[in-house]
């Protein structure tokens, strides 16, 4: 079962639903592996209850398929490693395309996420953060158009082994696909955030969306530290 969502320019923290000027039908799509099943659900206890009827949430896993498929995931026809993350989300891509959504949403799952600020949020044809030590838009939450997702989705989209946010940041530059950047002032203190990485040096101490601040996503938490954003975001 699928919604449109009507997007406002006024944020409401309430789970029923966003409204807006112009419907879109909006995708949330979780790319997902069946070794981090886990992750997953606590992302489905905490920040996807409260998406409601705003967007769809799905969650991407690829093969080999392993036990048994739930609601809410679609099993991908594509390699379910990290290596092959390029694969599969130009397989996420041209699910939604076929789908027929106006805006897709693709999403780790060490995201925590607040979805009425992202609901809202004028996105724009290619939305994400460039945040830490990276050079390019990350591929930890990025929000794509449907003429973005179609621009991506061409005959020669598998040309070369690339990551994935460098991938698709790359091939819309060719496009002349301007970014909305939403990493904030050098990098730091975005809407979209890095607070946390033992992989990548996050810069400086970053808050995850409270409900003192106006941040959208945050990335690179284990599950047991987003069960306690959330609880703390609804205390």
């Amino acid at each position: 079962m699928s919604h449109e969502t009507i997007v406002e320019s006024d944020e409401t923290p309430s789970s029923k639903g966003v409204t807006s000027a112009l419907t879109k039908k909006i995708l949330l799509a979780v790319a997902t592996c069946h070794g981090y099943r886990h992750r997953a659900n606590v992302q489905r206890e905490t920040w996807v209850k409260d998406v409601g009827a705003g967007a769809d949430v799905r969650f991407f896993l690829g093969e080999p398929h392993q036990g048994s498929q739930l609601e809410d995931e679609i099993w991908l026809g594509c390699p379910d490693g990290y290596a092959d993350r390029k694969e599969k989300v130009i397989a996420i891509i041209r699910w939604a395309v076929e789908g027929g959504y106006d805006y897709l949403w693709k999403l780790d799952d060490d995201v925590y996420l607040r979805p009425e600020r992202l609901l809202t949020l004028d996105a724009g044809d290619y939305c994400g953060a460039t945040v830490g030590e990276n050079t390019a838009i990350s591929g930890a939450i990025y929000g794509l158009s449907l003429a973005s997702m179609k621009k991506l989705l061409c005959a020669n989209a598998g040309e070369k082994p690339d990551y994935e946010d460098l991938w698709v940041g790359r091939r819309l530059a060719e496009a002349k696909v301007t970014p909305t950047e939403m990493g904030g002032p050098d990098k730091v203190n975005g809407r979209f955030r890095m607070t946390e990485s033992k992989r990548y040096r996050a810069l400086v101490p970053q808050d995850p969306p409270l409900p003192t601040n106006d941040v959208i996503a945050s990335w690179e938490h284990p599950p047991e530290r987003m069960v306690e954003i959330h609880q703390r975001f609804h205390s």
